[in-house]
């Protein structure tokens, strides 16, 4: 017997079955569930899921446990229970594994239930959005050192505007600050144990302070690191002494993590914030000449403190959870910058997770046929190099982790994801650690309310318009997800529109970069008719996201629902770590609106500014029995429908030039020889090589005045971090422009053949 059949005899009517990945490269836990109660009349299914873990080092290792959908018992152990709840499609449980020394690695373990819900066509509940409580605008920004030829960024610095509202840098040196009233402020800077000053600023250095501009309805606002609005703040330490250098561990990794899925405040042992080490500088004798300062995101510190005596004899400790580490030894000016001569190397390896398993009845059921996320490069998944050019493997990506990608917008919690869905109507209420409460939106009901399948007459006091009937088509998004999408769309006689797309797993694709030789695979058209079956079938469903356009709000909403049909806070979409609504959408649908996550104080607003995207077939692919025409019918109804009356605010100028020139003079299918005159290049080759596939879908909602090839975001090896890399923000593009030599060449962006790194200073 198969574990397979074996799987359908345990449950009859049931069928779990357990899909092991690994990902994720980034301690000590509670008792307490990691995850919200499963919704009332939701019935669940025990499994034992565990991991396999070791420590180079012979480290003691802990655990915690969190899962997107159910209950996962947290426990500081290597097995725990897991209450999967009833639905069609892939479960996600997450294990974090720490060697209390600033190691640390993810994994996950998938669960796939066939299982459909019974659904009733239910109205959706009466929420009513609560009344913003504050001001719309907010701040967002980063305060740096700039003395050592790249940004230094600093974590627990206090800033203050002059309207007296304040925040405290995170580990990225980055701070946000929400409920801002529309006008202009200075900003002061303070490092703890010091006296406040004011920034100065790298776009305009000989100001002496920094002037931030807020205004609400002006659609003007911080919206990525490397937007015009985004505060970058400059730390002027010229009258002080100053001591700088990096710190990695011995397998190159960072010290600590930074995962905001595992967050949140109600489980003592459960991560409270990021875990990172301290630098604190010491003399000879072991006393202490500063405070502790800590290592940020990319594993720098900056320790600064007042004047000391010419030729002070000093050192600078290192403290990484239980792993301490003294510098050699330094002779300090009386001010000024010291950098260490070197990185500060912990003798300590983060853990390996070598598999995961889940059991029910103890028995393992496996499922070796559906993908498991890839990975670019080693470092991308927390792996230690094992390629001969470790350094410069183990250096590619800007952060520890991989939160460089569906993150170009900010980076958002469960608390600000919760705030935003309750702004929009989607929930009645979160309780302080962000799980909603009270009547929460379902598939269903959404489905219901724009009358869409299952529900076509969910809602008949507001039915299709006369040419908005349902559209349904199934196809693989290649190009900026690589994923499986069942789609369905309608137009109600209203003017609303609202767009659904469930995502399954696609075809791989893509060999191993580095493997030999180094090539690009294309799917077999076996593989997307696979894909393509899949969805058909309703097998391995990861998440459904919904978009709505009600005319008479004017606005965009989002939202996100799991196999179950309820309501998901985050999502993964490229097989890494989860991302939290809604900054995850903005990454390609703009937000204007938005930067840095959702306000979870109560000021956020719903509108975000977000634009939908055009539907490009040069980047779909379909089943080799999809007839065709039909499909070109079906993509033209679907982009013709996002521009129009009442619509303009949902689509830039980009988006309707490409959407009109496809179709000029009503042509069937898109005209694919049209390249639009927003495309940094003319060159057709060029165009639909890199731009088209790689640049332009998301470029389509953003400002006009995004610029796709700036060398920084895509190669690197700036001195501004928070910038670098940051092109292409999907994992699939970004695989596929590093794997192929030519594409940067033929960009003409001036890279060599993989991204720039980031040694330490």
């Amino acid at each position: 017997m198969t574990h397979w059949e074996a799987a359908a005899k345990f449950i009859a009517g049931n069928l779990l079955v357990v899909l092991l990945m690994t990902s994720c490269g980034t301690n000590d836990s509670s008792n307490d569930s990691s995850s919200p109660l499963l919704p009332p009349g939701v019935v669940g299914t025990t499994v034992q899921v565990s991991v396999t873990a070791t420590d180079p080092d012979g480290d003691q290792l802990h655990y915690r446990w969190a899962a997107t959908e159910g209950t996962i018992n947290n426990v500081d152990a290597a097995k725990t229970t897991w209450v999967v709840p009833h639905g069609s499609g892939l479960q996600f449980a997450y294990v974090v594994v720490s060697d209390s020394k600033g190691g640390y690695i993810e994994s996950r373990a998938v669960v796939l239930t066939f299982d459909p819900p019974t659904v009733t066509s239910t109205m959706a509940p009466a929420l009513t959005p609560p009344a913003p409580t504050g001001q719309p605008g907010f701040v967002w920004g980063s305060v740096y050192s700039a003395s050592f030829g790249r940004n230094v960024y600093l974590p627990g610095v206090t800033v203050e505007l002059s309207n007296g509202l304040s925040a405290i840098t995170d580990m990225k040196g980055q701070f946000f600050i929400s409920n801002v009233a529309d006008g202009t402020y200075t900003a002061t800077y303070q490092f703890p144990g010091r006296p406040a000053a004011t920034f100065k600023t790298s776009s305009v250095p000989n100001s002496s302070d920094l002037s931030i501009g807020v205004a609400a309805a002006a659609n003007d606002f911080p919206t990525s690191p490397s937007s015009g609005r985004y505060v970058q703040g400059r730390a002027d330490l010229s009258d002080t002494l100053f001591v700088v250098g990096s710190v990695r561990l011995a397998d190159h990794s960072y010290c600590g993590m930074r995962d905001e899925f595992f967050t949140h405040s109600s489980a003592p042992n459960l991560f409270r914030g990021p875990v990172s080490g301290t630098a604190q500088l010491l003399d000879a004798g072991n006393n202490p000449l500063s405070s502790s300062f800590p290592i940020n995101h990319y594993g720098d510190f900056l320790i600064v403190r007042s004047p000391v005596a010419a030729n002070t004899n000093a050192k600078v400790r290192i403290t990484c959870e239980g792993e301490v580490v003294d510098s050699p030894a330094l002779i300090l000016p009386a001010s000024g910058a010291v950098k260490l001569p070197a990185t500060v190397t912990l003798p300590n390896n983060r853990p390996m997770i070598t598999k995961m398993n889940v059991l029910l009845d103890g028995q393992e059921i496996g499922r070796p046929d559906l993908p498991k996320p890839r990975t670019l490069f080693t470092s991308m998944n927390g792996t230690p190099p094992r390629f001969g050019d470790s350094d410069l493997i183990a250096e590619i990506i800007h952060t520890p982790g991989d939160d460089a990608f569906f993150t170009y917008k900010g980076i958002d919690t469960r608390k600000s994801a919760c705030a935003y869905y309750r702004a929009i109507g989607a929930v009645q209420g979160c309780t302080d650690d962000g799980f909603p409460t009270g009547a929460q939106l379902t598939l269903a009901q959404w489905r219901s309310k724009f009358n869409l399948s299952p529900f076509p007459n969910g809602n008949p006091s507001n039915p299709p318009a006369a040419d908005g009937q349902e559209v349904r088509l199934q196809y693989i998004n290649r190009s900026d997800l690589n994923l499986g999408r069942d789609m369905q769309a309608v137009k109600l006689d209203n003017g609303d529109i609202a767009y659904n797309v469930c995502n399954y797993p696609g075809p791989l694709d893509v060999k191993h970069p580095l493997a030999a030789p180094k090539a690009i695979g294309l799917e077999m058209q076996t593989d997307i008719d696979r894909s393509i079956q899949n969805i058909h079938d309703n097998l391995s469903m990861i998440v459904c996201v919904a978009m709505d356009y009600q005319v008479q709000d004017g606005f965009t909403r989002f939202y996100t629902f799991g196999p179950t049909g309820q309501l998901v806070l985050s999502v993964s979409l490229d097989g890494r770590r989860e991302k939290f609504m809604p900054g995850t959408c903005t990454t390609c649908h703009g937000g204007d609106a938005y930067g840095g996550q959702f306000p979870d104080d109560g000021s956020g607003r719903p509108d975000l500014k977000s634009r939908w995207q055009p539907f490009d077939m040069a980047n779909l692919r379909f089943s080799s029995i999809q007839d065709m025409a039909a499909a070109n019918r079906g993509i033209k109804i679907l982009n013709e429908r996002m521009v129009g009356p009442r619509l303009e605010s949902i689509t830039t100028p980009r988006t309707k030039e490409l959407i009109a020139n496809w179709y000029l003079n009503n042509r069937p299918d898109q005209n694919q020889d049209f390249i639009p005159s927003q495309s940094p290049t003319r060159d057709p080759n060029i165009y639909k090589k890199v731009i088209q596939p790689g640049c332009q879908t998301c470029h389509a909602a953003q400002k006009a005045n995004e610029n796709i090839t700036d060398k920084t975001k895509v190669c690197g090896g700036s001195p501004t971090l928070e910038q670098n890399h940051t092109m292409t923000n999907s994992l699939v593009p970004f695989e596929r422009f590093w794997i192929d030599p030519t594409i940067p060449l033929l960009l003409n962006v001036g890279c060599n053949d993989r991204p720039l790194g980031h040694p330490g200073l």
